[in-house]
């Protein structure tokens, strides 16, 4: 499948924007998109994705378009059938086709070879990130070549680093022998609750005393503490009636004060601050209506003495009106002589101009239009040019003469030379595409002897060489099960050991706990303790057959003897459990240490026999060392290794035994004709290159120089021709030159004069234009002097004002009119300030109006036999007023005060409980029931320390709880014991079966997906490493090599950052190779992965990408200039550039 047209329809910042990608019937279907950076490359690749696979739901692209308005469509290829697709939001009808028709998705993810949309992204969507992705997993897998191949050819640039991962969380749950895993803290928690359920346990009496105790402490504690709590009642009692009592004095006190005042107001609006500025407020207003009724009678005395002309006023209009027109006629009476001056020089600078041109000093008839004097320039430079393209080409004629000669004697002194016949040689041979098969199969020849000498290396063990395959009686599956069974018989041996010690150990421990309780039980044992039981039965029955005193003495003793055996032994009860569980603990462990030794010993049986097995194994081989299992797991994969190189080897060889063959034909027919000594093929093909070049070279000069004197005859033949033309232009030119000068000058001026410049002609017209404009200048100013006379003329006759100078007259009329201006601003002036002053009298008067309401209202709070009839007594009432209410807003807080002290809920309670105390009566009461505290909380703490340490003495050795508690614990960590064992086995079990699957596929795709990796990587890296090999590694793994051109190897690891960026792109091309192989083509998707890449690289990955093009769809989105002109010049079909931006 193939992507034949793609429109952006509305999607990210691009509506309308489309790509033809053409039919693909091209060599290669390579295409470049450029564009600068946010052009959209990104965007159109998304766009791609988009179409195949639909809108996701939280989609990033809709910052232009609202998400319900996006849509891509575009046109794919697929089995030779065209596809056309529109792609919208939604989840039904999201695809239809160009007709609207909806489509099933079967309609396009039937071609897509079985990929999801996170699969096509990691197989065939290349960005910068992707890229350095894998160059990190490339150093992070270490070379190991089956993780390279299987994360190529998936994707999973991080495939190694989640291994690694894996194994590290195995390793965090358990390693042999490690005590910082979870599995050891597990295990040490375990045997310490194991421990401490052991050790918690005592006797029944013990018990009962420490529960008693802890009883009567806690019935001490709660006595004391009841008395206590009744004697901080007491003090609280106290304390509040002594807080009380002041707070009643206070309140009777304030009661007394305010008794004679009761029916002054609960509230005020006023205040005496606000009365005093209230009583400012007023004398300053009265004093105001007082200062403006003088200042309203100053100011209208001064109107009335004022007088106005209203012919004055009609003056300073009319002075104003000729304000302009006296400034022109002040202008003019300064200007008109310079002016005058100005115009007698414009007149000598024309006739100065004449003379330069040799006309004499009249000006008159040399002054010419720009347009005539423009006409006479273009005749002048017509003249000129002709003249100039006359000689240039004249020199053009002396050239090609001088040329013609040179080329005649050339093709005079040249012969023909013998042709070798080289050339045909090579052109039968076909020797360019024969030099290139040549070097290939050399090359690959050559490196299979590499690889085979390389395996051959890894065959050596401990000083022993081989120069040939031996042959080997195991496979590589068996010597590998062999290792293992090995190993595992190691790890059985050494974990049964281990368990030896460890049991081992518990018996010693054991053997000492017996010891210990031996010694708190003494020397009375089982055996002991029977005998005189049995003694003691004996003698009672001797004393029922006798009933004698003697036979009841001697009863008597054996009786006491056994009584005080077995005192003495339930004394020890405790110590005798122990004793028997030690000995239990003894038992099985001696028993279990000796299980382990005979599973040890199995162990060492297989060891031996795999030790065995390995050994004939190695002789059969004919190794001559001692090889373990392991070692010869890993030369048996070697000689595996080797085995493969020598059958490829002999394949190689046979398939270019042709190509050979011809190279050898071609170098021994060119050998006579080379003069080289032993030549390697490629040089001797340079050489005969470049004697067939230097034939056809000489042949190619005595054409070249036959062509060049033919050539040179017709031009000389031309530009003769031409030269004569070009000389009658010229003097047509100059006639017509002359004439123009005669005609617009009247034959005054030569025309030699102007050959070099027609300045003085535009100076003239320059100067004839200023010295018109100055007349006409100096006849407005003159107009303007007139004017302002005659009307200062009248002025003055009107208004009595005589003379004959206009200036001295409008200076007369100006010094009245200002003195009319005068006296008009000051009447003006006056009447404001009198309207002023009359309003601001009115104010004053309204504010006193309004101070006097306010005291109205005021006064109107007081009782009638309160004085308020002035300011003054208002304020003093208004004071008093302030007094009383602030005395009753004190006494209803000493009330709730005293209330809330004392707990009632009448200040008359208080009174009550307050009659017979004093301040001295209550503090000696308080100093008495502070000592009882002190002493009671001495006891106190006491009986709570005595409480706190039966509880404590108790809690030590009850276990009740704790032993559930330990139970409990032992349970929960058993289940995690187990749950991180499987944890364990899941994490090393799965990375063994993913190492197992990268083995195999490692296997399996070696040899193609190698070869198509190694091809295109010698072609990124221009020849620098012209081949990729492997060596043995740990664990049955392959490690891969890097082989430059000198033959020097390095890891893959080892590469630089970029060449590792290449190695990772050549490898995803040969995973798009195989995955083309299997019959799914689809588009290749790059989006500026080459900027790690020198020029030279760049254009070996734009070959790479040409090939990619010619199996499937290459395209590759770029903001690099750079790229797209290398991809244009080195790729045998340039691809195809698409401009975005």
């Amino acid at each position: 499948m193939r992507l034949r047209h793609l429109s952006l329809d509305y999607f990210g910042h691009f509506t309308g924007k489309a790509y033809d990608f053409g039919d693909g019937q091209g060599a290669s279907d390579f295409h470049v998109i450029y564009g600068p950076n946010e052009a959209g490359k990104t965007t159109t690749m998304e766009a791609v994705l988009r179409l195949l696979y639909g809108f996701p739901t939280r989609e990033t692209y809709d910052f232009q378009h609202q998400r319900k308005i996006l849509q891509v469509s575009g046109t794919i290829e697929a089995e030779g059938t065209a596809h056309q697709l529109v792609r919208m939001t939604g989840r039904k009808g999201a695809l239809s086709d160009a007709t609207g028709a909806v489509l099933p998705e079967t309609a396009v993810s039937a071609h897509l070879g079985g990929l999801g949309l996170d699969d096509y992204r990691m197989l065939l969507c290349l960005d910068d990130e992707t890229i350095e992705k894998g160059g990190e997993a490339i150093a992070a897998s270490k070379g190991d070549i089956g993780r390279l191949l299987f994360s190529a050819a998936a994707g999973l640039g991080d495939l190694g680093a989640v291994l690694d991962q894996v194994g590290a969380q195995a390793d965090a749950l358990y390693r042999k022998r490690a005590s910082s895993t979870k599995m050891a803290a597990l295990k040490k928690e375990l045997a310490e609750v194991d421990k401490a359920i052991r050790d918690g346990d005592v006797s029944a009496s013990a018990f009962a005393r420490l529960k008693s105790e802890l009883a009567q402490a806690q019935e001490l504690e709660a006595q004391l503490r009841a008395e206590r709590d009744a004697l901080s009642r007491a003090q609280a009692q106290v304390a509040a009636q002594l807080t009380a009592l002041p707070l009643v004095m206070e309140y009777d006190a304030l009661a007394a004060q305010i008794a004679d005042k009761a029916d002054y107001p609960a509230t005020l609006d006023i205040t005496a601050e606000a009365l005093v500025g209230v009583l400012t407020e007023d004398s300053r207003a009265e004093a105001d209506i007082a200062r403006l009724d003088d200042e309203i009678a100053g100011l209208e005395a001064r109107v009335e003495g004022l007088s106005l002309n209203p012919d004055q006023q009609q003056l300073v209009q009319e002075l104003a009106d000729l304000d302009d027109l006296r400034s022109r006629f002040v202008t003019a009476g300064r200007d008109l002589p310079r002016r005058r001056d100005d115009l007698r020089g414009f007149e000598a600078q024309m006739a100065e101009v004449a003379r330069q041109l040799e006309a004499g000093t009249e000006a008159e008839g040399l002054v010419l239009t720009a347009v005539q004097i423009q006409r006479l320039e273009g005749a002048r430079d017509a003249a000129r040019t002709a003249a100039l393209a006359a000689a240039a080409e004249a020199r053009e004629v002396a050239a090609l003469e001088e040329r013609l000669r040179e080329a005649e004697a050339v093709l005079a002194g040249q012969g023909a030379e013998p042709d070798s016949g080289i050339g045909a040689l090579l052109d039968r041979y076909a020797a360019d595409s024969l030099q290139g098969a040549y070097a290939t199969a050399r090359a690959e020849v050559d490196a299979a002897h590499a690889a085979l000498r390389t395996a051959l290396d890894g065959l050596h063990f401990k000083g022993q060489d081989f120069d040939a395959v031996p042959t080997c009686p195991l496979s590589v599956q068996e010597a590998q099960v062999l290792a293992e069974r090995h190993a595992e018989a190691m790890r059985d041996r050494a974990q049964a050991q281990e368990t030896a010690r460890e049991q081992r150990g518990l018996a010693e421990e054991a053997n000492a706990q017996i010891a210990r309780s031996t010694a708190q039980v003494g020397q009375i044992g089982d055996a002991e303790a029977q005998a005189k039981r049995d003694a003691r039965d004996a003698l009672w029955a001797a004393h029922r057959a006798a009933l004698s005193a003697e036979t009841a003495e001697r009863f008597a003793q054996a009786m006491a003897q056994s009584d005080a055996v077995s005192d003495a032994r339930l004394a020890h009860a405790r110590a005798l459990a122990d004793l028997r569980a030690a000995e239990l603990a003894q038992t099985r462990a001696e028993t279990r240490a000796a299980q382990a030794g005979q599973v040890a010993e199995d162990a060492q049986n297989r060891i031996d026999a795999a030790a065995r097995a390995a050994a004939e194994a190695a002789a059969g081989a004919g190794v001559q060392g001692v090889m373990t299992p392991a070692d010869l797991a890993l030369w048996v994969a070697a000689q595996a290794v080797a085995r493969a190189a020598e059958q490829k080897l002999k394949r190689c060889a046979e398939a270019h035994r042709a190509t050979l063959d011809k190279a050898a034909g071609l170098a021994a027919e060119l050998a006579p004709l080379i003069d080289l000594e032993a030549p390697e093929f490629a040089t001797l093909i340079d050489a005969a290159r470049r004697r067939a070049a230097q034939e056809r070279g000489a042949a190619e000069a005595v054409a070249q120089a036959g062509r060049a004197r033919d050539v040179c005859a017709q031009d000389l033949k031309a530009r003769t021709e031409t030269l004569q033309a070009l000389t009658q232009e010229k003097e047509a030119c100059v006639r017509a030159w002359k004439e123009g000068v005669r005609a617009a000058l009247g034959g005054r001026v030569q025309p030699e004069v102007l050959e070099a410049t027609l300045e003085p002609l535009r100076t003239l017209a320059t100067l004839d234009d200023q010295r018109a404009g100055m007349a006409e200048r100096i006849a407005k100013l003159e107009a303007d002097q007139a004017q302002f006379t005659a009307l200062m003329a009248g002025l003055g006759q009107r208004h009595g004002v005589e003379g004959d100078d206009a200036g001295a007259i409008f200076e007369a009329l100006r010094k009245r009119a200002e003195q009319a201006t005068a006296a008009g601003t000051l009447h003006t002036s006056l009447t404001q300030a009198l309207d002023q002053a009359r309003a601001g009298r009115k104010a004053a008067q309204d504010s006193r109006a309004g101070i006097a309401r306010k005291v109205a209202v005021w006064a109107d709070a007081f009782p009638p036999h309160v004085a308020t009839g002035t300011l003054s007594d208002l304020r003093a009432a208004v004071q008093d007023a302030t007094t009383v209410i602030a005395a009753r807003a004190r006494m209803a807080a000493l009330d709730t005060q005293v209330r809330l002290a004392l707990s009632v809920d009448r200040l008359d309670e208080a009174r009550a409980l307050l009659r017979d105390s004093t301040s001295a009566g209550l503090e000696a009461e308080r100093a008495t029931l502070e000592t009882e505290s002190a002493s009671l909380t001495a006891r106190l703490e006491a009986a709570i320390a005595a409480r706190a340490n039966a509880q404590a003495a108790l809690t030590a050795i009850t276990g009740d709880t704790d032993i559930a508690q330990l139970t409990e614990r032992r349970a929960t960590l058993e289940l995690e014991l187990e749950d991180c064992a499987l944890t364990y086995l899941e994490l090393r079990m799965g990375q063994r079966l993913a190492e197992e699957a990268l083995r195999r596929y490692r296997d399996s795709h070696r040899s193609g997906m190698m070869q198509a990796t190694e091809t295109a990587f010698c072609t990124l890296t221009g020849g620098a490493y012209t081949r990729l090999g492997t060596q043995p590694g740990a664990n049955g793994a392959e490690t891969l090599l890097a082989i430059d051109a000198a033959g020097t190897s390095k890891q893959a690891q080892d590469l630089s950052k970029g060449t590792r960026f290449q190695l990772y792109l050549a490898l995803r091309a040969a995973a798009y190779q195989q995955l083309v192989d299997t019959g799914v083509s689809l588009p290749f998707l790059c989006d500026d992965i080459f900027e790690t890449f020198d020029e030279d690289r760049t254009a070996a990955a734009c070959l790479m990408m040409e090939d990619i093009g010619r199996r499937g769809q290459a395209i590759y989105l770029t903001h690099h200039r750079h790229v797209v002109e290398i991809a244009k010049q080195v790729c045998t079909v340039p691809p195809t550039i698409h401009m975005i931006g």
